[in-house]
């Protein structure tokens, strides 16, 4: 990399220690440890004429390596070029830091064959030569450059791994407790079905699932009502088909989502769970019994008619009120 005068910049980051310079813009922090007073000074004075932002110089006492770990783990600069002929301590602090630790660039004696070997056996990330020149420091200072940036990168993609694998597993559990979709793949699936339909113009409909409320007095204890309406949920997932969604909408109320379905073909439908809940046994406790109850209500938009799934679910919970009001098991169609 070609050494120039400009001032260099980075992308904010976690590091405490880097300041914003008269531009606002957020310089790269160097902190150098050298070997000798001579490198240290010809070192800084370089990173300086750089444009690098140079970190406060350090005392003796503040360069022994445990000082060093703790001064480094408060307010951390983006790289470190230590000094490899007295310092392997201090390397070794700054390399303890990880995961979240300075470039540590090794500043080692010509020739540059043997300074690469040593660099190496010392598990730095990168090396320069002395005696210090403008091209070699702004070579290896631009490469630490590049690789925290990388190192940046791969943060932001673990986290999005991260939160990927947490969705999976909230998709999983959901699966396995209801073999129902999760919610927030329903919505995005969703998405992309509204538009077919707008696109195509077919039909969508909707089974709005509610559970009946128990008479006072009559409801199981939660253990119970789990099974209960596990049952439910299983009658809902043995009727419908694989293009069919069925999704969890609150603890009494579930949706089955019917894309190329129209009202007769979701009424349909919606009369299969209902046989089916009713063939549901009978859950017993001690000598008590309960049976699960569920009422049913369908809509479907019809064709020509705008798409809008938010009118489609008011039509279904108005036909699943009407059914619940009648005493429940019952299956009311919106038309």
């Amino acid at each position: 990399m070609s050494a120039t005068g400009t001032r260099r910049t980075r992308p904010r980051t976690r590091r405490g220690a880097d300041r914003a310079d008269s531009a606002g813009a957020i310089r790269f922090e160097v902190m150098v440890l050298e070997s000798s007073q001579a490198n240290q000074q010809r070192a800084r004075e370089l990173a300086d004429e750089l444009g690098y932002e140079l970190s406060t110089e350090l005392d003796g006492g503040a360069r022994a390596a445990e000082a060093l770990a703790a001064r480094l783990r408060e307010a951390p600069p983006a790289a470190v070029l230590v000094g490899l002929r007295e310092r392997r301590g201090q390397a070794g602090a700054c390399l303890a830091l990880e995961p979240d630790r300075p470039i540590v660039i090794a500043s080692l004696a010509a020739p540059a064959a043997t300074a690469r070997a040593r660099a190496r056996e010392a598990g730095v990330d990168l090396f320069t030569v002395r005696p210090h020149s403008r091209d070699s420091l702004a070579a290896a200072l631009g490469a630490a450059e590049e690789l925290a940036a990388l190192r940046e990168r791969v943060r932001a993609l673990r986290g999005t791994e991260e939160l990927l694998r947490e969705r999976l597993r909230r998709y999983g559990q959901s699966d396995l407790a209801t073999g129902f979709f999760h919610v927030d793949f329903f919505e995005r699936v969703l998405v992309m079905e509204l538009k077919r339909a707008r696109r195509y113009g077919y039909s969508l409909a909707a089974c709005l699932v509610g559970l009946d409320a128990w008479a006072e007095g009559d409801a199981p204890p939660p253990a119970i009502a789990r099974r209960l309406r596990a049952q439910v949920a299983s009658a809902i997932v043995d009727i419908v088909r694989d293009i069919d969604m069925p999704v969890d909408l609150a603890d009494d109320r579930m949706l089955v989502f019917l894309p190329y379905t129209d009202l007769d073909g979701a009424t349909q439908v919606g009369k299969r769970i209902a046989r089916a809940v009713a063939a549901a046994p009978e859950v017993v406790d001690g000598d008590r019994r309960w049976k699960p109850s569920a009422s049913i209500g369908i809509a479907a938009l019809k064709q020509g008619k705008p798409i809008s799934f938010a009118r489609l679910m008011r039509d279904a919970q108005s036909a699943l009120k009407a059914a619940q009001l009648r005493g429940g098991s019952q299956v009311v169609v919106r038309r």
